[in-house]
């Protein structure tokens, strides 16, 4: 089989052998579907290496939206307190179609768009572990309040989604597949992409202005959504659509609270995200254990 068979999906298609490759594949160079010779993706090595360039250029190309952002402030016309540094959106995507174009891999990485027939409890679990934590805060706290007009929040959405897409195409649509593929347990891919996530977002939360408390516990947050993400990701075999949809309306639940969000309280958002995340990522891993063990 050659080797760019191997397609990059949201499971290890092959299992990696004692050498670090795919079971029956040799550490040789191998032609990209274009013609051009590329290393092969699938070993350890070219793994690790992928993700390290992935890492090392998002950050350095994230470092200059984070110096900027203080000089301009919020972004105008947003209900909630975003800075100018959470338009660091495009970074993400804007390394991984760079990456995978250097590795021959653009095909590999069109295919996280393809959805899956899989049960739609995935699509309705990915509905509510965003929303429902955002705003049983707000009713506990504020009590009922004027929800923003439908115009209003369909704005919002589709500016969500599209930050949303920017950001997903590389955390899922790129780093994930092969995170999975590295470490072979959607658990060990969530805490690995989950603390990096966390530490990509430590300058924007800070740039929002609000105290240390509030800082730590968005980060909580962030950890959290983005074990949800990669539980309904790898047990639905939904990659980048699934975790659009979980990233926008968490974006649009903290838009549409209250004061657009001002005066939320991540830490009880914690309290109630913790058994949806660990839920979310047991169920995507034994789904995925299942299906590996199938192959």
């Amino acid at each position: 089989m050659p080797a760019w068979a191997y397609r990059e999906d949201s499971v290890p298609l092959c299992p990696l052998s004692t050498g670090g490759l795919p079971a029956g594949q040799t550490d040789e160079r191998h032609r990209a579907r274009d013609g051009r010779v590329v290393d092969p993706p699938d070993g350890q090595a070219g793994l690790k290496r992928s993700l390290v360039v992935f890492g090392g250029w998002t950050l350095g190309c994230s470092a200059v939206f984070w110096a900027v952002g203080p000089l301009l402030g919020q972004i105008p016309g947003m209900p909630s307190k975003l800075p100018m540094a959470a338009l660091v959106f495009v970074v993400p995507v804007a390394v991984a179609v760079a990456v995978s174009r250097r590795e021959g891999t653009l095909r590999q990485l069109g295919r996280q768009f393809q959805l899956s027939s899989y049960s739609p409890w995935w699509w309705l679990a990915a509905m509510l572990a965003p929303t429902v934590p955002t705003y049983a805060d707000a009713w506990v706290h504020q009590g009922a309040w004027p929800f923003p007009g439908p115009l209003e929040v369909i704005a919002l959405g589709i500016a969500y989604t599209g930050a949303a897409l920017g950001e997903e195409i590389g955390w899922t649509g790129f780093a994930l597949p092969r995170l999975l593929r590295l470490t072979g347990s959607p658990a060990l891919s969530a805490a690995l992409l989950g603390g990096y996530y966390v530490a990509w977002h430590i300058v924007p939360f800070i740039e929002t202005g609000n105290g240390l408390p509030w800082v730590l516990a968005q980060c909580a947050q962030a950890f959290l959504m983005r074990c949800t993400i990669v539980g309904l990701c790898a047990g639905s075999r939904n990659m980048i659509w699934m975790a659009v949809l979980v990233h926008g309306l968490s974006n649009l639940a903290w838009s549409t609270a209250p004061s657009g969000g001002a005066y939320y309280d991540p830490a009880f958002v914690d309290l109630l995200l913790l058994p949806i995340a660990t839920a979310s990522l047991a169920a995507g891993h034994i789904a995925w254990t299942r299906r590996q063990a199938l192959t």
